[in-house]
This record gives C-alpha cells, structure tokens and sequence, in this order.
C-alpha cells in the first residue's frame, strides 16, 4: 500500500508541472497513487456505511474528485471491492502457493513467513482487509462465494503446511487444523486492535507474534509424545529405565 499526506488534486497539479520528458513515468505514478488512495477511501467507507449504502459519489467526494474521475480508474462499486478482495484473499492464497514450492524451506521457515506476511499486510492495508470481515453478507454473491472458497483455501495450505512440519518432527504433535485456526486467527485479529501510531511497526509486531507462535509448536529436544494407550506409556517408562540404567552404569564406572 502506499501512503501519501498529498491529496488527490495536488497529486494531479504536480503531475502536470513535470517535465515533458519524465511526463510518462509521472503520470504512470499519479495513476498509482490515485488508483490507491480509491481502493483505501473505498474501503474506509464501505466498513463504516456498508457496502450497498455506499455510491460512487460517496467516494468521489471524499476524495474531492468528480464521479468521473473515479470511473477512469473502476467501473462501478463491484469492480472496487473485487479489487480488494483480489489483494486480500487471491494474492495470499498465492503467497502460500508459492512457498510451497521453495524447496530450500524447512517446514518451519515456511509457516514463520506465511504468518509475518500475512500479519504485515493486513496491518499496512488498514480497512482495505476488513471490508470482508464486517461485510459479508452486503457483497454480491458470486463474490461472496469466492470469499469463502479462498478462506477454506487459506486454511487448507496453513493446515497442510502445520502437517508437514509435525510429519518432519519440527513441531510437536498439535492438531494441524485446530492450530491453522488459531494462526488465522491471531493474523486477522491484529487489524482490530493494530494502531499506526504505536510504538512498533507491523514488521516488528508480526515477528513478534510469530515467535510467540514458533515457541508454542515447534519441537525441541527433550519433548516426547503424550502417551495415548497403555502399551505406549509402558514404551515410555522403559525408555526412562534404560536412561537411569545407562547413567547408572556411568556413575559405577
């Protein structure tokens, strides 16, 4: 996302002070800037009046553009907000995809930068990644059936990919769906209560809450199954009885 403290009309008027030569790449940014700033107004209003109680003009105003302005860069109102759901829901499921196919990643490494990813981009896009959250059900229908589908995508990849790690003996032996859960869910929940202006950017923030994450399933030495039948606690007790006789060994020699 970028961000800019210059509004909409003296980004045009600088555009249009740049030199004929560097003209094309100015207008290409402006383009850019603009473009962003109506997906971030968009979404701002869309989760504070609803999607439906939302118009065009609404959005243009905000911005002190004319309504025709708004229609260079989007169509209509649908073609917004499946904009932000591109960014929000495909671009991650492709993010996942894409670390699958590192093969140069351990199990872990992966999901550490799944979640510092995630966690980044829903505290740097603001309202752009709630607008689904809180409007569900005020988007079109084909939308929102796509919603779901890439939100039981994301949760597929996170459990496959928590799955790997316990089959690689990296993380002890969690629920990989129940734990799935709980990583989306501690990612999106940081958009609730995340303010700009703390004391800690959304990169030191998301390392932070993936160490805490890391420490919770990752495997260390000394860790052992919880026994889940007799026979197993029995193959345990003679496991600690082959370590005290070996240190016993040790200590007469």
């Amino acid at each position: 996302m970028t961000n800019t403290t210059e509004t909409l009309p003296e980004i045009e008027d600088a555009a249009r002070r740049t030199p004929p030569k560097s003209r094309r790449g100015a207008n290409n940014t402006r383009k850019e800037l603009v473009r962003e700033r109506l997906l971030e107004k968009s979404a701002e209003l869309f989760c504070a009046n609803g999607f439906s109680k939302t118009s065009i003009n609404d959005i243009a105003d905000s911005l002190s553009l004319k309504r025709s302005s708004v229609y260079h860069y989007f169509q209509n109102k649908e073609e917004i907000i499946r904009e932000l759901f591109i960014e929000e829901y495909e671009r991650r499921c492709s993010q996942l995809l894409d670390l699958f196919e590192r093969e140069d990643l351990t199990a872990l490494e992966r999901l550490v930068l799944a979640v510092e990813g995630a966690i980044t981009q829903r505290l740097k896009g603001g309202s752009r990644f709630l607008v689904f959250d809180r409007l569900e059900a005020d988007v079109p229908e084909d939308l929102r059936v796509s919603y779901n589908r890439s939100r039981r995508q994301i949760l597929d990849l996170y459990t496959r990919l928590i799955t790997e790690g316990i089959e690689a003996d990296q993380f002890r032996a969690v629920d990989p769906q129940l734990t799935a859960f709980a990583v989306i869910g501690m990612s999106n929940w940081t958009a609730l209560w995340y303010s700009p202006g703390g004391r800690m950017s959304p990169n030191e923030i998301a390392k932070a809450l993936v160490n805490l994450l890391v420490r919770g399933i990752e495997k260390r030495d000394g860790d052992r199954e919880e026994p889940h039948s007799i026979a197993s606690a029995i193959g345990i007790l003679r496991e600690d009885l082959a370590s005290l006789e070996r240190l016993a060994g040790m200590n007469k020699s």
